[in-house]
């Protein structure tokens, strides 16, 4: 009865670090699920509930998929011989060590051998798995449920349960509670980013239905700023920032209703257009060597898996402004104009702004043809005050989000 419909609930994603095509999803009640190469064709490669999963960054054949609480599968054939598989939970020989629903584990970046996974303390293996040694003594009673390490300084670690985060910055020698201001006694903890160059410099977003969503650290989590200007009081899941922008901090979270985007110290902004009104659970970037043809990935809960291209790069439609004829004292008809590449997706809406003003947006006056895509199109302007200078421009609006499964 549901066959065809897009609404898988997508609790995390692994995005290959090498081929664009290849990606992981967790699901609920659906299992995980493995996009080979953009086959098209997504195959079931571990059943029940799908969490967290990984790819390994040097080698796709490498790849992590969980069940509930923490139960780790790992495969070294991109799940092509089940015998090859391996629970590396078991490995680490505590009994019933059981984590969070979604026990949150990461890959080293400076080592693709060495995963931390969190449980009720953090568990690092340098043999990808085989076996395990304890590194901390927090011992959450609910459990850890966030993780990152610094893509610059591996010896940095930043783990979070609902309300509280620690930070060791020698590799799990010592811990340090950081929570200090952050506001977990109305908010959980539900996400933690680390700059791509300044390990001191920390991301953490909120759930919650209030104001307090998104919060920065530029020393380490001494002291927290909140930075939600711009956002709604609603919860927020997921943070990923594009580390190829250099000048700024570029960053991306998922939302109860979508995604934003920031640069530097703006507000947030929206970046939905096409994208369905959804819970968006997880962001992951791909990065192509040229970056404008890097991809952002959105796991949803509910409507499956989406991709766009970053803001930054070069995905505006081509248009060109036609010709104005059949002037008259309160209308004019705009002829010919011409769209002629949609700019890597689809134009989802094309017409004319107009305004006495000399260079007219989409916050102008509009006229909306009934046809979408590329091609010439006219329009008709009515309503002009006689005896006025009008400036009219043709305009497309393409929907940078595409759904991938």
């Amino acid at each position: 009865m549901s066959n065809g419909l897009v609404i898988s609930q997508i609790y995390r994603i692994g995005v290959s670090a090498q081929n664009a095509g290849s990606v992981l999803n967790g699901l609920q009640d659906n299992g995980t699920k493995f996009l080979r190469n953009s086959s098209g064709n997504w195959d079931d490669v571990k059943g029940g509930d799908g969490m967290e999963c990984i790819i390994d960054y040097t080698d796709e054949n490498f790849q992590y998929a969980t069940y509930v609480n923490g139960q780790i599968t790992r495969t070294p054939v991109a799940w092509n011989d089940w015998n090859q598989e391996v629970d590396i939970n078991e490995n680490i020989g505590t009994g019933d060590l059981e984590g969070a629903w979604v026990t949150p584990y990461i890959i080293d970046p400076a080592n693709h051998n060495t995963l931390y996974v969190g449980y009720a303390d953090v568990w690092k293996t340098t043999d990808k798995g085989d076996s395990f040694t304890k590194i901390s003594t927090m011992a959450s009673a609910d459990n850890l449920r966030s993780m990152a390490i610094a893509p610059s300084d591996n010896q940095t670690l930043y783990v979070a349960d609902p309300s509280t985060i620690w930070v060791t910055t020698n590799g799990g020698t010592n811990w340090n509670d950081i929570t200090g201001t952050l506001p977990t006694g109305t908010n959980n903890i539900t996400y933690i980013a680390i700059h791509a160059t300044d390990p001191q410099t920390v991301w953490v977003t909120m759930g919650g239905y209030n104001s307090s969503k998104v919060y920065k650290s530029t020393n380490g989590g001494t002291s927290w700023t909140d930075i939600s200007a711009g956002l709604p009081s609603i919860p927020v899941f997921t943070i990923v920032q594009d580390k190829e922008i250099t000048d700024e901090d570029f960053l991306y979270v998922g939302t109860d209703v979508g995604v934003y985007y920031k640069s530097g110290d703006d507000n947030w902004e929206e970046y939905n257009d096409g994208l369905p009104n959804v819970m968006v659970t997880e962001l992951e970037i791909f990065y192509a060597t040229d970056h404008n043809n890097s991809k952002l990935r959105a796991g949803t809960f509910g409507r499956g898996l989406w991709e766009t291209l970053l803001v930054n790069s070069a995905n505006l439609a081509q248009i060109t402004t036609g010709t104005v004829s059949g002037i008259s004292d309160n209308s004019a008809d705009i002829e010919e104009n011409n769209i002629t590449a949609e700019g890597g997706s689809s134009v989802i809406e094309r017409g004319v702004v107009y305004s006495t003003i000399s260079y007219p947006t989409i916050t102008d006056n509009k006229e909306i043809d009934a046809a979408v895509g590329t091609g010439t199109y006219s329009v008709s302007l009515s309503g002009l005050s006689g005896q006025t200078t009008y400036y009219a421009r043709a305009y497309a609006t393409n929907s940078p989000w595409n759904l991938l499964w």
